[in-house]
């Protein structure tokens, strides 16, 4: 195991430090390029060779990490000119740090788009991506479209191969959006070629298969059958034996009979009649491969066999020993198997016959099988529970890379499909549009595909044939999204035909033939019989070639690193797991992340993995790899390990550290007590030191804690410690040390004189309780042994005593019996010797109680129910502090601080019955009765008051309802009254009082509204008057003045003699006119007034005059005969006359009558001498009004940003103005006599 020192570790964190702040200082210049390359590529640091000087290269390591670091280094830079992006790519897709990019994840990725911007400086740079075929299709440029939109600068890509020109690529960038450089495009001379996956063709003697028979092409079966770690055939050959022909581990086979025959035991040597018919995989899950066979021979009806592997020798199971004896499996052929439940062990799906539902058969872990059915079979939901109808028509893969098998069907029954069934935690669904990556896919007959990861970036890909002479490659984007690549992409691009097969996917076998970590392709006949083509990937895949420790190493050193040698370069990725396990329970002893600080080597051969704990003495451990928790600087991924063979070792027997115990403390003082402990057992090593070690902390150790040697070897030992701190929880362990290390006897604790942390109130305060609590927190944990530790101290109140201790250790809860009447209550700790341990001083500074339990005339008052009575004392509250409040003993009256009716609260004052009091606040609703209230303080409604009662006051604020009478009636205030509430009156009859409702007040200040409604079925009759208000003066009038209609009347409203009346009256005219304004606006005359009211209205004439005495019509404007809300209406008069223009409005009914409104005045400067312009707004041309054309010198027009549009001379044909934009113009007339006229014109 790697130790680290603090030394070492403060120098790496100084260092960081400086290399953060030396790369902010110089890391944000502005460079001429920027070179961003994956190093997915191949030879990728000779794209850097020929780079022009000057730019500058971020080199972007092949993992998720790469990427992730490649975003923060864009975001601290500074600008580039322009930036440079060199990596592998598809159509639509490009590629960074194993992170595919592409038009339809650009959300996910927004923080690097985001850091790529900041780069990118916006009119200034550019980005050029070098990568292939990215827009070789509409996709491709959309993507090129979406990038320029969102960053703002040109970007450049390829449509084609790029890269070295004998690699039949280009490095010009054919597809640009905005505009690029052709010189600022690089052509790298040194760099041969763009990695592409690719196969390359063995045939005749060149193919490792050459020398092996196969009958009909078609009958074998393979796989590790020898169990030493590679794919070997079992095949029949014809006639009446079986071969087996095993791998050599590099993909060179031999045939092998006798006793290292794996089928020597096997009747005929052979497991299958038909190879059809048996199936291979670690049914038993114990790591190797197995075969059952549904029948292998149907004329001795050997059904369900199972030919279990026991370390590379087939054994028969048959009968009722085989674990399939129970399945019937319909033509012995349809089935198919994988952990379709997710629980890390083959499972079985079958068509058992009889047109019976498909069965799901689930494997318990070692290779015994139960019938599934319910919520518990992941085919439940599926129609006939099943999955595929034709067996060789489902095609079990992790199709979508997510670490499950799912299911691609492409015929049910005689019906061509692409059903797509997906794994959701164990659970399959048919998946369809958009979710099912298959749709539209053309494969011939239905069965001409071969699945496997054919470019080795860690996902299946698919190979077909859709009936044409070329095969279509089908690449797999990570999470199970297909693209048809061709050309250099396509790693079949090489081979005849473009395929690995051609007239019969059914005989051709994907695996990894050469055992290089890559799948290569077998085909037995690809144009004609017997031809046993080999296809073998190229581009291999990491594989470990040497371990440290070696594959039952013994006697390994527990604190031993575990050393991987790969065949090339590897780095970790994030979110892949490394575990060791202990072989003889399976449990995990470490779980360690690929991409870590425990594992070192990143960018080598050879990784080191340096476990954080020792691993355990004669123990026997395995170890296993996640997929892809490795790859390569081109990003070919590490298959991974999972079973329990490859690396197996052993560790040995260590010495260990001594075992101690530690003696209980004695005579215990203020700072000195006597301890000590015994070495039971050295721990097959010396004891060189013992003693023990103290702290006011758990758990001390020798080198943070306090440190007491007493001496050395075996045996009890003791001594006395001093200067330990008074009144302190002291914590201890006996050590002792060898040369293993230091153990420690069990932990003992035990106190010194103890004293009173806090005494804090537990209960809420002030407080009407008739107890209440405190909690007394001790420094130590103590046993009160005497209750009269507790004392109190009181003011006022009588009876008050201790009623109950309760707690333990540290912390203890002391309840008061508060006695009665108001005033305070303290608890105090005074008895120091009635604690164990005792006390060193007495606490007396906890915070009292105030005790309230009686309400006082001076206190403030408030409503407590919702609906109360004023002189019941249980329907108020009564506060000393306006914070605590208790059920009242009183009800308020005039020395009470304050009286407030709260929201939501109703509280009734009796007829006849009236209050005093001082300061009053009504938020809720005053039913007042008919008393004679007085209000001493500051009175103030936010509520709503009704009744017909009179209140005494100074001054009274109303920002609420107020509601006289009980229909109707009166509400009066004495003195000063200021509204901006509402006041509600109901009508009923023409007398005041008994027949509507009137208020009556002192000086009265108007605002708020005032809303009316009859009652009792009344309508008033013309000259009908009512005062709503009698107050003494008047100030001011209503904001709002709600009124019934009372149509064809109209009311009257008047505020004269400190009265408000409303009369019925006839209505003048048919619109209500609110305002009527002019007003200059430049060289025009702009009218605008509003109406209130509109009945039966025609329209409004504007009319205008010289002199006020002869008008003329000017315009006219139609009115809305809207009454709901003001209406608005504006008219622009363009050419007012030179000096005083009168307005006035004429207001026509729908029958002829009108009425004219108020005159407005709008006077202009003497003219003598000024151009104007029209039409305003223009069109076409604009005139001059001037005497003649000739006594105007020149002309200018300006926009209002000063850009000058036209200058010249003006003739009586006027300016043409129609190549103007639209919009407001200045215009700048300079007469003969030099003098200048402006005016403003709107173009349209």
């Amino acid at each position: 195991m790697k130790k680290r020192t603090f030394t070492l570790s403060f120098f790496l964190l100084s260092l960081l430090a400086f290399s953060i702040v030396t790369y902010q200082k110089f890391s944000r210049k502005t460079v001429s390029d920027l070179v961003i390359i994956d190093e997915s590529l191949k030879d990728f640091r000779s794209l850097a060779d020929g780079l022009s000087p000057g730019s500058e290269v971020i080199y972007v390591s092949n993992s998720r990490e790469g990427f992730q670091k490649l975003t923060k280094q864009l975001a601290a830079r500074g600008k580039a000119e322009r930036v440079h992006i060199m990596t592998h790519g598809t159509d639509g897709n490009f590629v960074l740090g194993q992170t595919q990019l592409n038009d339809a994840n650009i959300a996910e990725h927004n923080s690097f788009w985001q850091s790529l911007g900041n780069v990118l400086e916006v009119g200034k740079s550019s980005l050029l991506i070098y990568s292939c075929e990215l827009t070789a299709s509409r996709s491709g440029e959309g993507f090129v479209q979406r990038i320029h939109r969102m960053l703002g600068v040109p970007v450049a890509a390829s449509d084609d191969q790029t890269g070295s020109a004998r690699r039949g690529g280009d490095w010009d960038l054919e597809y640009v959006v905005g505009k690029i450089v052709k010189e600022h495009v690089f052509t790298i001379l040194k760099f041969n070629g763009l990695l592409v996956p690719a196969f390359s063709q063995l045939t005749g003697g060149s193919s490792p298969f050459s020398a092996i028979t196969i009958s009909g092409d078609d009958q074998l079966i393979y796989g590790d059958f020898d169990a030493d770690g590679d794919i070997d055939i079992h095949s029949y050959p014809g006639g009446t034996v079986n071969e087996f022909w095993q791998n050599n581990g590099s993909g060179s086979f031999a045939k092998v009979t006798g006793f290292a025959d794996p089928f020597e035991k096997v009747n005929e040597n052979a497991v299958f009649y038909s190879a059809s018919g048996a199936f291979v995989a670690d049914w038993d899950n114990d790591g190797d491969d197995d075969i059952y066979v549904p029948m292998r021979n149907s004329n001795q009806n050997e059904k369900n066999f199972y030919y279990r592997n026991d370390n590379g020798k087939y054994e028969l199971l048959s009968g009722a020993s085989s674990p399939f004896s129970g399945i019937n499996v319909s033509g012995n052929n349809q089935l198919i198997f994988g952990d379709f439940d997710n629980d890390g062990d083959v499972d079985l799906h079958n068509y058992p016959g009889n047109n019976l539902d498909n069965q799901f058969w689930r494997n318990n872990g070692s290779g015994a099988f139960s019938n599934v059915t319910g919520s518990q079979n992941p085919f439940d939901g599926l129609p006939g529970k099943a999955a595929f109808s034709s067996a060789q028509y489902a095609h079990v893969e992790d199709w979508d890379n997510d670490g499950d098998v799912d299911i691609f069907v492409s015929r049910v029954g005689g019906n061509s499909v692409r059903d797509y069934y997906r794994n959701d935690n164990g659970v399959y669904s048919l998946k369809t549009g958009g979710e099912n990556p298959f749709n539209g896919m053309t494969i011939a007959s239905d069965n001409q595909i071969l699945s496997g990861d054919f470019d080795s970036d860690g996902d299946i890909d698919l190979h077909t044939s859709d009936g044409s002479v070329t095969l279509v490659f089908w690449q797999n984007n990570g999470s199970g999204v297909f693209t048809q690549v061709t050309g250099a992409g396509n790693p079949f691009n090489s081979l005849p035909n473009s395929g690995a097969f051609y007239n019969n996917a059914m005989k051709a076998f994907v695996a990894d033939w050469d055992n290089d970590g890559d799948a290569d392709v077998f085909t037995t006949n690809y144009t004609g019989a017997n031809q046993k083509y080999f296809f073998q990937q190229n581009g291999t895949p990491p594989r470990i070639t040497a371990t440290s420790p070696t594959n039952a190493a013994t006697g390994i050193s527990v604190s031993s690193n575990i050393s991987l040698t790969f065949s090339q370069a590897v780095t970790g990725a994030a979110g892949k797991y490394i575990q060791i396990r202990r072989l003889y329970d399976d449990a995990v002893f470490a779980t360690i992340a690929a991409n870590s600080a425990q594992v070192t080597g990143n960018g080598s051969n050879t990784i080191t993995i340096d476990p954080t704990t020792d691993l355990e003495g004669g123990t026997t451990y395995y170890v296993i790899i996640d997929k892809a928790a490795f790859a390569d600087t081109e990003g070919r991924i590490f298959e991974g390990v999972s079973g329990a063979t490859w690396l197996r070792f052993t560790t040995g027997i260590p010495a260990v550290a001594p075992t101690v115990t530690t003696a209980s403390a004695s005579e215990i003082a203020l700072t000195t007590a006597k301890v000590g402990g015994e070495v039971t057992a050295n721990g097959g090593a010396a004891v060189t030191d013992y003693g023990i070690v103290w702290s006011t902390s758990a758990a001390p150790t020798i080198e943070l804690s306090n440190k007491v040697g007493i001496g050395s070897g075996n045996g009890a030992f003791s001594t006395t410690v001093t200067g330990l701190p008074a009144g302190t929880r002291i914590y201890l362990r006996a050590y002792a040390t060898n040369s293993i290390g230091t153990s420690y006897g069990s932990e003992i604790d035990f106190y010194t004189q103890t004293s009173v942390t806090s005494v804090t109130r537990l209960s809420s305060n002030p407080t009407n309780e008739g107890t209440v609590s405190y909690q007394v927190v001790f420094a130590q944990s103590v046993t009160i042994d005497d209750a009269s530790v507790f004392t109190m101290s009181t003011s006022g109140v009588s009876g008050a005593s201790v009623s109950g201790i309760s707690g333990s250790g540290t912390t203890y809860d002391v309840s008061i019996n508060t006695g009665s009447g108001n005033g305070s209550i303290k608890l105090e700790v005074t008895g120091l010797t009635g604690t164990i341990p005792n006390l060193n001083a007495a606490f007396t500074s906890a915070d009292a109680y105030t005790i309230y339990k009686v309400s006082n005339a001076g206190d403030s008052y408030r409503t407590a129910v919702t609906d109360g009575t004023w002189n019941t004392p249980g329907d108020w509250q009564s506060s000393q502090d306006n914070s605590f409040w208790i059920t009242a003993s009183s009800f308020p009256n005039a020395s009470a601080a304050s009286t407030v009716i709260t929201s939501g609260h109703t509280m009734r004052m009796p007829d006849n019955i009236s209050f005093n009091v001082n300061n009053f606040t009504v938020n809720g609703l005053l039913q007042s009765g008919t008393g004679v209230h007085s209000v001493s303080g500051s009175f103030d409604n936010n509520g709503e008051i009704r009744g017909n009662a009179t209140f005494l006051h100074n001054s009274f604020t109303n920002a609420g309802t107020l509601a006289p009478g009980e229909s109707p009636g009166t509400l009066a205030f004495a003195s000063e009254f200021a509204n901006t509430g509402t006041l509600l009156v109901e009508i009923g009859g023409t007398t005041a009082i008994t027949d509507y409702d009137q208020f009556q007040s002192g000086p009265f200040t108007a605002g708020g509204t005032i809303t009316v409604s009859f009652i009792n079925g009344f309508t008033p009759a013309l000259g009908d008057a009512f005062i709503l208000l009698d107050a003494g003066i008047i100030t001011g009038t209503f904001a709002t003045v709600n009124l019934p209609d009372i149509a064809p009347l109209i009311w009257e409203t008047t505020y004269t003699d400190g009265k408000f009346t409303i009369r019925a009256i006839i209505d003048p005219m048919p619109v209500t006119l609110v305002d009527f304004k002019a007003s200059k606006n430049e060289s025009a005359v702009e009218l605008a007034w509003t109406t209130s009211s509109e009945v039966n209205s025609s329209h409004f004439e504007i009319q205008r005059s010289a002199e006020g005495k002869v008008w003329e019509k000017v315009g006219s404007v139609a009115t809305r005969n809207e009454n709901s809300e003001i209406q608005r209406y504006r008219f622009i008069d363009p050419l007012p006359l030179h000096a005083d223009n009168f307005y006035r409005l004429r207001m026509v009914d729908t029958d002829g009558t009108f009425a004219f409104s108020k005159i407005e005045h709008v006077r202009f400067a003497d003219s003598k001498g000024q151009v104007k312009g029209y039409p305003n707004p223009v069109t076409d041309r604009v005139f001059l009004d001037a005497p003649t054309a000739g006594t105007i010198q020149s002309v200018q027009i300006y926009s209002t940003s000063g850009l000058l549009h036209y200058a010249g001379d003006y003739t009586s044909a006027g300016i043409d103005v129609k190549a103007l934009p639209t919009g407001i113009f200045i215009l700048k007339a300079t007469g003969a006599d030099n003098r200048v006229s402006t005016f403003h014109f709107a173009k349209h």
